[in-house]
């Protein structure tokens, strides 16, 4: 799930699905925008952006408005995940949540 869970409204109910439907010993794989990521990562991407407004607003309100690792974390164990694994993209202002 790359960058969509933030847009989900039940996210109790899309990790049960997603516990569902990933067969016995599997692992699904949530990336998400860091709102805690440093000011380095969240500088490389904004870079990239198209147009100059998109540069500016990239951090506070698109990088700060998404959920927290801890809080998508939480949202999965309730859910059944046992196993969640944090890991930081090194460039990008995103981390990668390992469910299992």
């Amino acid at each position: 799930m790359l960058s969509a869970i933030r847009h989900v409204r039940d996210r109790g109910a899309a990790f049960a699905e997603l516990r569902r439907v990933v067969r016995p010993g599997g692992v699904a794989v949530v990336v998400e925008l860091d709102p805690d990521a440093d000011r380095r990562r969240a500088h490389t991407h904004a870079r990239a952006l198209a147009t100059p407004a998109l540069r500016v607003a990239f951090a506070p309100l698109v990088l700060r408005t998404a959920p927290t690792a801890a809080t998508i974390a939480a949202g999965a164990r309730t859910a059944g995940w046992t196993t969640v694994r944090r890991d930081d993209d090194p460039v990008q202002p995103v981390y990668l949540l390992r469910l299992s």
